[in-house]
């Protein structure tokens, strides 16, 4: 069973955080998501658009969606210099989609991918990579993130 906690936009299931933009388009929370992941040191280093992939496919639209995976290089660096089998593990994704008028930004949660190789000092990373996430998750609700 998956853990879940929601406050106000923002849902935490054991894997990922979510924030709903409200009566915003999946586009525009696109390019907000590669804003506020930016500040936070992170660049975009893959953008996949599902969406295209699925209609050239399968035929089928399932409307705006894309997932981001971006790279913190100072987290990755540190990370590569412990475990460079770990770089199978970064880098960080993000998804975002359509729900209505309102779009979806969702992250995945470091900490529970880096559990698939338990080194404490992986984890320590992940825990930093996580803080990122969750300012920029801040950001994106219009919310200032605590100063470090």
């Amino acid at each position: 069973m998956l853990a879940k906690r929601q406050v106000g936009n923002k849902k935490e299931l054991s894997y990922g955080r979510f924030v709903r933009l409200s009566d915003t388009a999946a586009a525009i929370a696109l390019e907000r998501a590669k804003n506020a992941f930016g500040r936070e040191g992170f660049a975009v280093v893959a953008e996949i658009d599902f969406r295209g992939a699925l209609q050239r496919n399968l035929d089928k639209d399932v409307g705006p969606y894309w997932t981001i995976e971006i790279c913190n290089p100072n987290l990755a660096d540190r990370v590569l210099a412990i475990d460079r089998a770990a770089g199978l593990l970064m880098p960080c994704r993000v998804a975002v989609w359509q729900e209505g008028r309102d779009s979806v930004v969702a992250a995945l949660r470091p900490e529970a991918v880096v559990t698939l190789a338990p080194d404490e000092r992986l984890s320590a990373i992940a825990r930093e990579a996580e803080q990122h996430i969750e300012r920029a998750l801040l950001r994106l609700e219009g919310l200032e993130p605590p100063m470090e």
